[in-house]
């Protein structure tokens, strides 16, 4: 029975039974007549008492002297270890003084039907010069003709005792995962070779690994070992002349549980690689069953395992595909499955870091929903957990580019991340974490612009407000015109009083008033050129409090010389108004325009005591509190500016 995949969806599990029990009646194959040896199954090929024999005496006699009493090559010792066919002793080699294992038959052993196994394995081994394959020194007989094998001493325990003694909490920690996968590499290392000179081994199992005391790997038993390409050890039986199931049930795949050697070849170590895998992740062999026939029906079917939380996603990937039904579906060489295995190793890293950043990203999605924009622990708390979160992905994306699970996690959390930002208003914060984004939904790149704009339209509308505000703004060219009309309006009114007691030229109502023009246009066409510097809001409230001050005084005096009040008079009403309007300025647009009225109140009561010099009154009291004025907002200024504010 071929093991190609056929069109069409898998046949139910009933079917399954009733396909194999066709392939075995196939092959003539009676399940309750199978033999086992330390647990493997094996067809007995007997040869010919005779033949066999005849091949077992042409190997040299490795216990008992020589001619002339010349001492044995080795020495027997201790039992290291018995199985259903053989047994392994502990042995010298005289000549080189060294400890080697010598397996031979039990005394209770059918030589006929064992022997031609024993032999088996010899030549394969001896063939099979690598590292992870036990060394072969000689193959020979004992005084009874039976075949020796001696081989390199290995000291230390099978791998399948070291992975029974692992409990669940010891296999799902990453340090055994790493040490067992690295094993497990270096036996596909092996079996590669073997491929490569055309043996399939057929009966891989952890039972089947020894390590070694100081960290060396050997594959052992290669006794049912077959021929699967050119190149072959002479006399091993051939793959497709295998019609009747052989190795360990709980391991086999599903062509060698049909006994369908035509479907043997590579690809079926492959999946018993992946059968030692399965055992790695879950402490038991992939096929269980109570009779020896459900644990061949299990393997014949092969339904994928599922496997715990703990396992790594794409470590369970290869197990499922090296054991995959079909062999088609299957790595292709044990040299690909070493490949995955290798990756996943260098890879091993990488994965960590994103399942740890994954517990992160859960708790962020727990605690995002329900976390109020104006809520500043909570905020705290999510910004926390996506930092360690973003993290954790980007560097697992550094050391593995194609890592999906960290790069889907990282989309995730930015993604989640800008909705959140969003929510609170942050858009730039929002916009920044978008350009961390490799795929962006236009969705959201909408939204975020959008936010955008509307953060930029209210940053510009609170700028404006504070450059309004701001007395700051423009504060040195301010005080620059503060002084420029002060001199001006104290000399001004200085030349008016001296003009009218000198009699050169009477200084009556309307010119006084054509003065205050004067200073009115003077306001408002220093206004106009210097308009970028000081026409903030409160710098306009003070340009238009010093202009209508102006303009009201360039209309008052004409007004009260039509009606016929004296220049005196004229002055102290002049000093009430200035005191209104200028009381005004300091209570609605700055308290330091204070002097201002202060002065025009002192200048009121100096005119009643000094009426002569009503000109030269208002125009004193007028410059004192200008630049008083003045050097008042200056020391406010200092004593509040910013660095931003003394560079304007």
């Amino acid at each position: 029975m071929s093991a190609q995949q056929p069109d069409g969806p898998p046949p139910p599990a009933d079917s399954r039974v009733t396909q194999l029990a066709v392939a075995w009646d196939q092959r003539g194959v009676d399940i309750d007549a199978l033999q086992f040896v330390s647990g493997t199954a094996v067809a007995r090929t007997l040869e010919r008492p005779s033949t066999l024999g005849e091949r077992v005496q042409t190997l040299p006699n490795l216990l008992d002297p020589g001619p002339e009493t010349t001492t044995p090559q080795f020495r027997l010792g201790a039992v290291l270890g018995e199985g259903g066919m053989g047994v392994v002793r502990l042995a010298e080699q005289i000549a080189l003084g060294r400890e080697v294992a010598v397996k031979s038959l039990h005394g209770h052993a059918d030589a006929e039907s064992d022997a031609p196994q024993l032999l088996r394995e010899a030549r394969v081994t001896g063939a099979l010069e690598h590292p992870n394959v036990v060394p072969v020194y000689a193959l020979g007989r004992d005084a009874d003709g039976r075949p020796l094998i001696v081989m390199k001493r290995i000291e230390g325990q099978s791998w399948e005792d070291i992975l029974a003694a692992a409990d669940d909490q010891t296999r799902e920690s990453g340090e055994y995962l790493r040490e067992h996968v690295g094993i497990l590499k270096q036996v596909c290392l092996a079996v590669q070779f073997a491929h490569s000179k055309g043996i399939v081994h057929r009966d891989l199992k952890p039972d089947n690994v020894m390590m070694g005391a100081f960290g060396e790997i050997y594959l052992v038993d290669w006794g049912i070992a077959v021929s699967a390409g050119p190149g072959a050890v002479a006399g091993l039986p051939r793959a497709q002349d295998v019609a009747s199931i052989e190795g360990t049930p709980a391991y086999l795949s599903p062509e060698m549980a049909a006994g369908d050697g035509e479907a043997i070849d590579e690809r079926s170590d492959v999946y018993l690689l992946g059968a030692i895998l399965h055992q790695i992740i879950t402490g038991q062999p992939p096929h269980g069953g109570r009779t020896i026939r459900m644990v061949l029906t299990n393997a014949f079917a092969s339904e994928p395992a599922i496997y715990g939380d703990h396992v790594p996603t794409d470590l369970a990937d290869i197990c499922h595909r090296a054991m995959a039904r079909f062999s088609d579906d299957r790595y292709p060489s044990a040299g690909a499955f070493a490949e995955a295995i290798d990756q996943f190793i260098r890879h091993r890293g990488s994965t960590l870091l994103s399942d740890e950043a994954s517990k992160r990203l859960s708790s962020l999605e727990d605690l995002a929903p329900g976390a109020a924009p104006d809520d500043e622990q909570r905020t705290r708390e999510l910004h926390v957990l996506f930092s360690e979160c973003r993290f954790g992905f980007t560097q697992a994306l550094k050391e593995w580019r194609n890592n999906e699970a960290a790069r889907l996690g990282l989309h995730r959390a930015l993604t989640l991340m800008i909705a959140f930002e969003l929510s609170r208003g942050a858009a730039n914060a929002a916009a920044s974490l978008l350009h961390g984004l490799d795929d962006v939904p236009p969705e959201l790149a909408e939204r975020v612009a959008a936010a955008v704009r509307d953060k930029r339209r209210e940053g510009a509308r609170l700028a404006k407000l504070e450059h309004d505000i701001d007395l700051g703004f423009g504060a040195r060219i301010r005080r620059a015109v503060t002084i420029l009309l002060a001199l001006s309006w104290g000399l001004g009114c200085l030349a008016a009083g001296l003009l009218n007691r000198s009699t050169m030229l009477r200084v009556d109502h309307l010119r006084f008033g054509l003065f205050n023009a004067v200073m009115f246009s003077l306001v408002v066409i220093i206004a106009v050129l210097a308009r970028k510097k000081i026409l903030a809001a409160a710098n306009r409230r003070l340009a238009m409090v010093t202009a209508t001050a102006f303009a009201g005084y360039a209309v008052l005096w004409p007004t009260l010389g039509w009606l016929n009040v004296d220049l005196a008079g004229s002055a102290m009403i002049h000093a009430l108004v200035g005191t209104l309007v200028w009381s005004s300025a300091a209570v609605h647009v700055d308290r330091g325009w204070a002097p201002m009225p202060i002065g025009q109140i002192v200048a009121f009561v100096g005119i009643i005591f000094w009426p002569t010099y009503h000109f030269e009154i208002l125009g004193a009291c007028g410059t004192v509190a200008s630049l008083s004025t003045a050097a008042q907002r200056r020391s406010s200024d200092q004593a509040e500016a910013t660095p931003d504010t003394l560079s304007r």
